[in-house]
C-alpha cells in the first residue's frame, strides 16, 4: 500500500512526467535499504528523545531515536517529529510545541506568522539543538544523496 502512495507510482496528475522519470532512474539506482526508506519512510519524535538519543553510542556512531509507525494517530500537537525518505526530510511541528523546545531548536518563541519555508536549522549552542542535528546528519550519512529539511507546521500548506 505504501508503494502505491508514493509519488513514482501513486496515479493522478499531482506529479509531474519529469519528477516521475527522475524517481525512477533514483529508484533503479538505489541500493536495497535506501529503496526500503523511500517506500517505508522514518518517523521520530525529537521533543521526547531519550538522554542518549543524537550522542555517540558503544556501537553505533550516533544513537537515533526509536522510529515509530507513520501513521496521522502517532503524532500529537504538542509534539516535534522528523520524517525521513531517504530523498527529503521533513520537521513535523504540532502547533502546541513548547516555547522552550522552540526556542533551543530554532530561536523562536512561537510559530504564528513564521514562514516555514524560510527556517533553517542551525546547530546553536545547546543539547537539544546538538542532538537534533546529529539525528539528522546520522541519516543523511548512508546514502550518497544529501537530503534537504524541510520545515512544516501543523496545517500548513505543505502538510
Amino acid at each position: 500500500l505504501s508503494l502505491l502512495k508514493s509519488p513514482v507510482f501513486r496515479g493522478g496528475n499531482d506529479v509531474r512526467a519529469d519528477e516521475r522519470l527522475y524517481l525512477w532512474g533514483l529508484l533503479n539506482w538505489m541500493s536495497v535499504h535506501s529503496t526500503t526508506t523511500f517506500v517505508y519512510p522514518h518517523l521520530c519524535a525529537l521533543h521526547s528523545m531519550a538522554p542518549e538519543v543524537g550522542r555517540p553510542g558503544s556501537s553505533v556512531a550516533t544513537v537515533m531515536p526509536p522510529m515509530i509507525p507513520l501513521t496521522s494517530e502517532k503524532v500529537e500537537p504538542t509534539g516535534a517529529y522528523l520524517v525521513s525518505n531517504g530523498l527529503d526530510m521533513y520537521m513535523w511541528l504540532g502547533n502546541q510545541v513548547p516555547r522552550h523546545f522552540l526556542m533551543e531548536l530554532l530561536g523562536i518563541e512561537t510559530l504564528e506568522g513564521v514562514d516555514c519555508a524560510r527556517l533553517i536549522l542551525p546547530e546553536r549552542e545547546n543539547d537539544v539543538s546538538r542532538r537534533v542535528n546529529a539525528v539528522l546528519q546520522e541519516l543523511r550519512r548512508p546514502g550518497p544523496l544529501w537530503p534537504n529539511l524541510r520545515v512544516v507546521k501543523q496545517r500548513d500548506q505543505l502538510e
